[in-house]
């Protein structure tokens, strides 16, 4: 790294430095927020999940699928500080057979968390009658939303079916019986692992749960690898719906202000990448700090901010965790490229798109370092580090962009030791005394605007106001201004 650092031009580590440093210092700023933030229980939270599984005929794909896949399965609420235990029902058309709704036992009773002895069970159970005709599952669903869940624990149901239900059942239950049913029974979740028959009175009941249940088509399940390899795939996304842990380890009871506070340490990460940039741009061209381009620079930057970690936060909570991880790299480009367009109204004859560009690859470098850090590192450490690689290599990148695809640019020097770059465009850059000017001069020795250098139709045009002349420069022409010296260079 430091190698590389050395190769970079003056401007491109002041623009690095200054980012780094800005969101360090508002990352710091940002953290009082989170650590005011209640933290989860340590102890996991209890979760039964009980599958209603259909077990006629059509079904063996996924009866052998719940039995090979239930360990994948558990993991992903492992994962997540959650407390497992599941049951099984098993139902086929009872107005064939009376017996043939019932519940596994296993060593532990009808809920285990010993997912070998659960395969074992579920060995057992063939895939056998029913025909294509509705099936007895609502009595499954009834016993499963009665089995003798623990107690404070949140229960869950998964409905695993081809066919649509019996109407009334056997039992007598209804759409409306079951509704009522679930509703009293303070089921949190039915999730839904089905066709197209009986889904509109399957979500009836769905919609009765506390929280909102997720449809898993069996059709697109079979097209895909298999009901083995989906069971992960749904565990992951029921203990993400449910889990207790938003963002690394959080109250589920602080989840708004754990979304708000993270959304504003975005947002104050953000300002101090603009406000840090906008000082090094206005530094490396010894000018001073109009307080009205900071403060209106920093607001921008604060607003990016705020919408970048807002949007990233809707992303973490509502997509799977795999997708989420690239979703919020993909948020930190997003950042760094508005941040580049909002930097580019202060660099000189710098195009706003090309200016986005670097900032996206800027952020999209900085955001998948900041995510593998955030994995690896403990979590203040991740977080302060992280940002401060994100403001590194948006300033860098913006920089380097800006050098990399100009056409001509002039070559200023105070002293050997002492110079910068000023890119040239439509934009005149201006040799004065004036707040506005680019290469600023004496008050008292020259007027607000004494000359002015900038790109006309290919050519480099030179106006010098006090002798009102105008001379076009070519690549290599130099002049001498109160001891300046100026030099055009170009590309070609």
């Amino acid at each position: 790294m430091a190698n590389i650092f050395q190769h970079l031009t003056k401007k491109t580590q002041t623009f690095g430095i200054a980012g780094a440093i800005g969101a360090f210092i508002f990352a710091l700023l940002g953290e009082p927020f989170i650590s005011l933030l209640p933290k989860a229980k340590s102890e996991p939270e209890k979760v039964d999940v009980i599958f209603a599984l259909d077990a006629t005929g059509s079904m063996s794909e996924e009866i052998n699928g719940v039995k090979n896949g239930i360990k994948d399965f558990a993991t992903k609420f492992v994962d997540k500080n959650i407390s497992l235990k599941v049951g099984l029902v098993v139902f086929r058309d009872r107005f064939e057979d009376p017996s043939s709704v019932y519940k596994l036992d296993f060593s532990q009773g009808v809920l285990t968390d010993d997912y070998s002895d659960f395969s074992v069970a579920v060995d057992k159970v063939k895939a056998d009658k029913g025909g294509d005709g509705p099936e007895s599952s609502l009595d499954a669903l009834e016993m499963a939303a009665s089995m003798p869940f623990r107690e404070k624990t949140k229960k869950i149901i998964i409905l695993i079916t081809d066919a649509s239900p019996k109407l009334p059942d056997y039992s007598g239950n209804t759409i409306d019986k079951l509704k009522m049913l679930y509703a009293n029974k303070g089921i949190l979740q039915l999730h839904l692992a089905i066709n197209d028959g009986g889904k509109d009175e399957y979500k009836s009941i769905q919609d009765m749960a506390t929280l909102k249940g997720n449809v898993f088509s069996l059709k697109d399940i079979k097209e895909g690898k298999g009901f083995e390899e989906a069971m992960p795939v749904i565990g992951e996304t029921i203990a993400k719906s449910i889990d207790t842990v938003i963002g690394k380890g959080y109250s589920e009871k602080a989840s708004v202000a754990v979304f708000s506070i993270f959304t504003l340490w975005t947002g104050l990460v953000s300002l101090g990448i603009a406000l840090f940039l906008i000082y090094a741009q206005n530094r490396y061209l010894k000018k001073s700090y109009p307080v009205g381009q900071l403060i209106k620079g920093s607001a921008m930057g604060l607003i990016i901010g705020l919408l970048a970690g807002l949007f990233a936060q809707l992303l973490f909570v509502n997509l799977p965790e795999n997708i989420a991880f690239l979703s919020r790299i993909f948020c930190w480009g997003l950042l760094g490229s508005a941040m580049g367009w909002s930097v580019s109204k202060t660099v000189p004859n710098y195009p706003s798109l090309r200016a986005a560009l670097g900032g996206l690859i800027g952020g999209l470098i900085g955001g998948l370092t900041f995510s593998f850090f955030n994995l690896l590192f403990p979590e203040v450490f991740a977080r302060i580090v992280g940002a401060t690689i994100i403001g590194f290599f948006i300033g860098i990148m913006i920089s380097i962009l800006e050098e990399l695809f100009r056409e001509a640019w002039l070559l200023v020097e105070w002293n050997k030791s002492d110079k910068i770059q000023i890119g040239l465009g439509g934009k005149p850059i201006i040799l004065g005394s004036s707040n506005e000017a680019d290469i600023y001069l004496p008050k008292d020795k020259f007027p607000a605007v004494t000359a002015m250098i900038h790109l006309d139709n290919g050519k480099i045009v030179f106006e010098d106001k006090i002798k009102k002349t105008t001379t076009e420069l070519r690549s290599g022409s130099t002049f001498k201004v109160e001891g300046i010296n100026i030099t055009v260079q170009t590309k070609k």
